[in-house]
């Protein structure tokens, strides 16, 4: 019995020194880590405003390998939002303020149900050649006893994981080619009229202009309405052989071909995109840089790029305010 009341006894004092020590804990909570990243502002800043982005880099799921995450709202800035589950559990984020290459603020809610949602800033200053990178966290209002010593524990645990999380968005970035523009998107499928062909690069572009000529003569004279851009699809780019390339027209809805003027369409999926302004012949620059931004990412493209025609030369004589869009499918 004397060993059971000194057990009783011992258990009773751990007890109140744990209620009494986290009396006096902190009510609030604030983690911060900064690191320089050699990459201009914009382009950080664009990778962490876009939560598609962060898959790439993010710690959280690299950490934690059961977590789904799925997003809803914008793509980007202000009321993005980032949900996520795992075995640990489920959360959410959402950007509640967004200032140009600057400054980002979430709203962070480490579970889904909890009402008192902390908050996640970052924020973009020049140092140097580089940019500085904060990433903080700020608690407030912690529960006693358990959220204040949770408090404690999170300042060491994510200290280490904001480093972790900064390493990786320091990697991409540092490589990532600067593209005003580039984006990740969904794409529907669209039916299109077109003709494949193969010319020398000095003949390219008229022999573009005659598919296209055949395909709008074939649409005339069959009533069939056009339903966006031309475009072309570029199997082969070899400048001492001939380019092999598809030019399409996109149609509303499918129809027979008739000769070498094919039906096909372009498939629903996932793309990157950058537009381009210029004459035609320096879209190669943005190939180049798509390319290298899929590359720093290790994301392989599916199938050949395309590009398409936004801006009709005929309407527009200005060749530096032509708009070509060019796509990557990655899915």
């Amino acid at each position: 019995m004397k060993a059971l009341r000194i057990v009783t006894l011992i258990l009773l004092i751990l007890i109140a020194a744990f209620l009494l020590i986290a009396a006096f804990l902190p009510k609030k909570a604030f983690i911060e880590e900064s690191m320089v990243i050699n990459a201009p502002q914009k382009l950080i800043f664009q990778e962490v405003n876009n939560y598609g982005n962060w898959a790439w880099w993010s710690p959280f799921q690299q950490l934690d390998t059961t977590m789904v995450v799925t997003l809803q709202g914008p793509k980007s800035g202000v009321g993005a939002i980032m949900k996520w589950t795992s075995k640990s559990g489920s959360g959410s984020q959402r950007i509640l303020e967004s200032t140009p290459d600057s400054f980002i603020s979430n709203e962070l809610k480490l579970m889904e149900d909890d009402p008192n949602a902390a908050l996640s800033d970052w924020k973009f200053e020049p140092s140097g050649s580089g940019t500085l990178v904060s990433w903080n966290v700020s608690m407030e209002h912690l529960k006693y006893p358990i959220e204040r010593y949770m408090g404690l524990i999170m300042n060491k645990m994510m200290r280490s994981v904001f480093q972790k999380g900064l390493t990786n968005l320091k990697t991409i970035c540092e490589s990532l080619p600067m593209l005003e523009g580039l984006d990740m998107l969904t794409i529907e499928a669209q039916p299109a009229l077109s003709i494949k062909d193969s010319a020398m690069v000095t003949e390219l572009g008229p022999s573009m202009d005659e598919a296209y000529g055949k395909i709008m003569d074939f649409m005339s004279r069959n009533n069939i309405q056009m339903a966006g851009s031309p475009f072309t699809i570029y199997y082969s780019w070899d400048f001492n052989r001939p380019f092999l390339f598809e030019a399409g027209i996109p149609i509303q809805s499918q129809v027979a071909g008739e000769g070498e003027i094919m039906a096909t369409e372009i498939a629903a999926g996932e793309v990157v995109c950058a537009p381009y302004y210029g004459s035609y012949g320096g879209t190669g620059t943005v190939h180049e840089k798509i390319q290298l931004y899929l590359a720093a990412k290790h994301v392989q493209y599916i199938g050949s790029p395309w590009e398409v025609y936004v801006t009709d030369p005929m309407a527009e004589p200005d060749t530096s305010k032509w708009l070509t869009m060019i796509y990557y499918r990655i899915n």
